[in-house]
């Protein structure tokens, strides 16, 4: 399959469909007019060259490039090639009509998941900041309890039984997990089912807290108010054969707390599959994609009945590089249960802000998760799924990167779902390279039956090996070209992707093209300096209607049966006697003539062997997925299968057309050594088949470009389209600045090598196309260096907190500053009133970039009440016992060890810290083994609790006969609710609101262009209770309040 129509006895020449024929006597390439020499006398330069004006040099361009008789193919295969990508683009968009709710659905529509009704809760609940540790938590979960309470009255008011709908309002389990111990509070809801003896049960989750400088609108406001609205689209419904749980579960963020708490609940045991529905950016008319599972009959039902599908396995391999995580990880990981994580993407960059707002949400969002919510509900608890579904694999390790599914999905324009299951996908993939193997095999046996084993591999091996080093030099060429621009930019402009996504995805484009066509021009060379091509080739230039005498082609030694090669004949240059020329560049070297035949740029005709190169491509490409999927289970490259599949089915396609025309062409002529001659003697011999043939020569490359394209770039450019609104804002959670650059170089570098065949034909201005591209590039990639990177909706990122130490009165407040840009630029370039002044560090590993603090700044007024207290110390034993009572308003708080060691420790020491010793229910215990000499330099243990305050006991156990190490107990307390300088760092009023900035003044720290988050607070590395210290308090609110004994 993947060999080419055979050429002349002359090795690699390229030859018409129908032989040359004479030509009127024109002067040899070679031949120099009687003119003299240049080294005359009266031709030598003058001594002061007149400076020609830059107005007349690009008036002297313009008139080159018109007047050229490159230009018009040149035009011509430009725009072609733009018309072709403008036509797939709105065949994508008009597709992607569908991919969302045509309309809200009123409150008034019963029966129907109403977005209206839903976006009345939402803006309840998306008021303030509700993290755990605050008060508003406790008020949206007494709203959220009292709408439940509302909903079951309504069913009981339909004639549904109390036991319809079970609602635990108050959860009793308590959590040891790692370092913390956890109260829970999650809101657990029961729907019956029809059945009366399978209690199977289907799990919906989602999470009601928020981080504490995040108003949780999509994270995770949206999924909340969605699964309130499904509770009241089943009661207008029949009722479902199976159960449904609903989990409001609380502390998501501050450790997935509320998902790893349900796990040991009693209801958990009746769970068969879990949906969880989270949020990690802004819902602002975007979809929900389905990003992560591991069960084939969870997407599948998903697949079948959700209205607007949107999903990923391509994602679902990436995740590894999102430093977040979701309540999917206690469910599928720990629990064993199959099931699908679903999550709003786009705009992260407001991501645990304070922009994660109802101003960045949109109803419309939220109509598209709750049908398709709805959809899969109904559809997995009124079948027998849940009776026969696999729990879900075990992981060798729950707490690490978690396996993709193994199987291949993907929605394709928003309309329809791909699934397949693994072994489907790989033996489609293998069938695929066998085939192509088979056929390219079965080609060249017939070949070289008909000319010899040699010549087949000189006519056929030889060119196509050629034009396979072309594709991948290009290939290669152009992620190395975005490598090397990305990391120029990247230390001139800190954050240029970041802020500037599609600018830089211009620049890219630009770039590769450029590339793409600058290799061109050299090409030839460097292939004969490789020896990839022996030797120049002649080719030409018109498609003939007889044969002259004194023709060179060979025809003596070809039969009828015979294929004749396809040249891309410039027909339309048949009566001007100016353009049979090409001209010859002295750096390429040519065949001579001394004939008729026109002398163009040395090399096979590329434009037909290229899509044999770019096939071969792709079969590498094909086969590196089929290792991945089968070695690593990386599912995420079928698009290498779209491409494999589409080039191949060109190719064959192309070569099939291609001998049916040549039949056709043959039946109304004869050819004889001399004359090519009709059957027939119409004057209008065929004329029409004439033009036929023509028209297939010159745009046969059109044909294979969309066969092989069209559906491989509507994959490639959805793959960038959710990228695009991904990626960037990733960077400032510690994912390098030149991946994601290259990330948009691969796709893209892989969908332009589909325009190789149209660049590569003869009578393409090469330099002209270059210059394009490349001027384009300059335009696009100079911006990219000076453009400020960061705005209101894209702001640089950072993270607050506070030490107070009530015992020395004094307080340390931290900003740490996040990758996007460094630390010290930050503080110096940040609008900040005159008294503020930062001392800042860079250099710190993990997420966090480096750290600016603020040193004896005005303390919070909180602290009052707060103690730790010794009741009992054993130095011999190694123990201390004693008691804590936290903060009035704190329902986290922290116990730091750190051990007084001895200079050189032998063995092992332990550290142990235990919470609450008098009660065995609620106890537990937190030991940190060191087998090594290097002993643990801080242990601790978090509490979180119901209500505040936290009072309870504590013992702690060190190595025997050592000194008491020393304690540190801090509790929490919200920022924006008590500490001052969080205050005036954003130059807030005593109500929140921020205060008028004059024209004349400095503006807050906080400039419009950043915020406060507290994303990848978990990332710090700790080994200090300072480090504890501050993970914890980025989490949980941002001023520690400490005291030590």
């Amino acid at each position: 399959m993947a060999s080419s129509p055979p050429a002349t006895d002359n090795d690699n020449d390229a030859r018409p469909l129908i032989s040359p024929p004479s030509s009127p006597t024109r002067r040899s390439p070679g031949h120099r007019s009687p003119t003299r020499s240049l080294s005359s006398p009266s031709r030598s330069a003058p001594a002061h060259r007149i400076p020609i004006p830059f107005y007349r040099q690009i008036q002297t361009f313009i008139r080159h490039i018109r007047t050229h008789p490159y230009s018009p193919r040149t035009f011509q295969t430009l725009c072609i090639c733009i018309l072709f990508f403008i036509v797939v683009w709105g065949i994508r968009l008009e597709w992607k009509r569908g991919a969302m709710p045509k309309r809200i659905i009123g409150a008034d529509e019963v029966g129907k998941f109403s977005a209206e009704a839903a976006w009345t809760v939402l803006k309840e609940i998306g008021k303030e900041p509700r993290s755990i540790n605050d008060e508003s938590n406790e008020h949206v979960r007494k709203y959220l309890i009292s709408e439940l309470d509302r909903l079951k009255s309504e069913a009981s008011s339909l004639g549904r039984s109390d036991e319809y709908i079970t609602i635990l309002r108050a959860d009793a389990t308590n959590l040891h997990y790692k370092n913390a111990y956890y109260e829970s509070t999650n809101i657990v809801v029961r729907v019956q089912g029809s059945s009366s003896t399978d209690r199977s049960a289907l799990l919906v989750s989602a999470h009601y807290d928020s981080t504490p400088l995040s108003h949780g609108v999509t994270d995770d406001g949206i999924a909340v108010a969605v699964m309130i609205e499904l509770v009241r689209a089943l009661i207008h419904n029949p009722v479902l054969k199976h159960d449904i749980i609903l989990v409001f579960n609380n502390g998501e963020e501050v450790g997935l707390f509320g998902g790893y708490s349900f796990l040991q609940h009693p209801w958990f045991t009746d769970v068969k599959a879990f949906i969880n529905l989270e949020g990690t950016g802004t819902a602002s008319g975007s979809r929900a994609l389905l990003f992560r599972t591991n069960s084939y009959e969870m997407v599948e039902a998903y697949a079948n009945s959700a209205p607007y599908p949107h999903a990923s396995v391509l994602v679902d391999d990436m995740m590894a590089f999102v430093q977040s995580d979701t309540d999917y990880r206690p469910y599928a990981a720990y629990g064993k249960r199959p099931g699908l994580d679903i999550a709003f993407y786009t705009h992260r960059y407001l991501y645990h802000s304070l922009g994660d707002d109802l101003a960045h949400a949109n109803v419309l969002s939220v109509q598209h998760l709750g049908d398709n919510v709805v959809a899969v509900v109904k559809s997995v608890c009124n079948s027998d799924l849940l009776d026969s579904i696999q729990p879900g694999a075990g992981i060798e390790d729950p707490s690490g990167v978690l396996p993709s599914g193994g199987f291949v999905y993907y929605d394709f324009l928003g309309t329809r779902m791909v699934l397949a299951s693994g072994a489907l996908q790989k033996t489609g993939m293998a069938l695929l390279l066998v085939a192509v193997f088979i056929g390219t095999i079965f080609k060249a046996v017939a070949e070289g039956r008909r000319v010899g084993v040699k010549r087949v591999v000189i006519r056929y091996g030889r060119p196509i090996f050629e034009a396979f080093v072309l594709v991948l030099a290009t290939f290669a060429l152009s992620i190395l070209v975005v490598f090397v621009l990305s990391t120029i930019k990247s230390l001139m402009n800190r954050g240029s992707t970041y802020g500037h996504p599609r600018t830089n995805l211009a620049w890219i484009c630009m770039a590769i093209f450029a590339t793409l066509c600058g290799i061109q021009i050299v090409w030839p060379w460097v292939a004969i300096k490789t020896r990839l091509r022996r030797k120049p080739v002649v080719l030409y230039s018109m498609l003939p209607t007889s044969i002259g005498e004194g023709d060179e082609t060979h025809r003596d030694e070809t039969d009828e049966s015979e294929e004749m090669e396809l040249d891309d004949s410039d027909v339309g240059s048949l009566d001007s006697e100016e353009e049979d020329v090409a001209p010859i560049s002295p750096s390429r070297p040519t065949h001579h003539s001394s004939r008729h035949r026109e002398i163009l740029p040395s090399g096979p005709s590329l434009h037909i062997w290229q899509p044999y190169g770019i096939l071969l491509f792709h079969q590498v490409l094909l086969f590196t997925a089929l290792l991945l999927a089968a070695t690593r289970n990386l599912m995420g490259f079928y698009i290498f299968y779209g491409f494999a599949f589409y080039s191949a089915l060109a190719v064959l396609v192309t070569i099939s057309l291609g001998t049916i025309i040549r039949k056709w062409w043959r039946a109304d002529v004869v050819v004889s050594n001399q004359t090519v001659a009709p059957t027939t003697t119409s004057p209008s011999f065929a004329k029409w088949k004439r033009l036929a043939v023509e028209l297939y020569e010159r745009y046969v490359w059109v044909l294979w470009m969309c066969i092989a394209g069209v559906i491989p770039v509507m994959n490639v450019m959805e793959v960038i389209s959710i990228g695009i609104v991904s990626l960037p804002a990733l960077i400032a959670e510690g994912l390098p600045e030149t991946l994601v650059d290259l990330f948009f170089g691969f796709w893209t570098a892989l969908m332009a090598l589909l325009f190789l065949p149209a660049v590569t034909r003869h009578r393409i201005h090469l330099p002209f196309l270059t210059a394009v591209f490349a001027t384009l590039f300059v335009v696009s990639y100079v911006p990219s260096l000076w453009m400020f990177p960061f705005s209101p909706e894209r702001p640089h990122k950072l993270m607050f907190t506070e030490t107070w130490d009530i015992a020395n009165r004094t307080s340390t407040v931290e900003v740490l500053v996040l990758p996007t840009m460094g630390a010290i630029k930050w503080g110096q370039t940040a609008y900040r009133s005159e008294e503020v002044d930062f001392d800042c560090e860079g250099g710190l590993s993990g997420v966090i970039e480096g750290v600016c603090r603020l040193y004896d700044f005005e303390p919070p007024q909180v602290g009052e009440g707060m103690m730790i207290k010794i009741v009992r110390e054993d130095m011999k034993e190694g123990l201390v016992e004693g008691d804590v009572m936290g903060l009035p308003s704190s329902k986290v708080c922290f116990l730091g060890v750190e051990p007084y060691l001895p200079a050189n420790p032998k063995g092992s020491m332990d550290i142990g810290v235990q919470f609450d010793i008098h009660h065995p229910t609620r106890w537990t215990n937190f030991t940190a083994p060191q087998p090594g000499p290097q002993p643990p330099s801080v242990s601790h243990a978090i509490y979180y609790a119901r209500a505040a305050p936290i009072q309870t006991t504590f013992r702690v156990t060190h190595p025997p006969n050592t000194s008491r190490p020393e304690l540190t107990f801090i509790c929490f307390s919200p920022a924006r609710r008590t500490s001052q300088a969080y205050k005036h760092l954003l130059m807030l009023d005593e109500n929140g609101n921020p205060e008028p900035v004059d024209s004349g003044t400095k503006g807050p720290a906080v400039a419009s262009w950043a915020t406060f988050v507290d994303a990848g607070a978990k990332q710090v590395p700790v080994g200090k209770v300072a480090d504890w210290v501050r993970v914890v308090g980025g989490r949980t609110g941002g001023v520690g309040v400490l005291t030590k004994i």
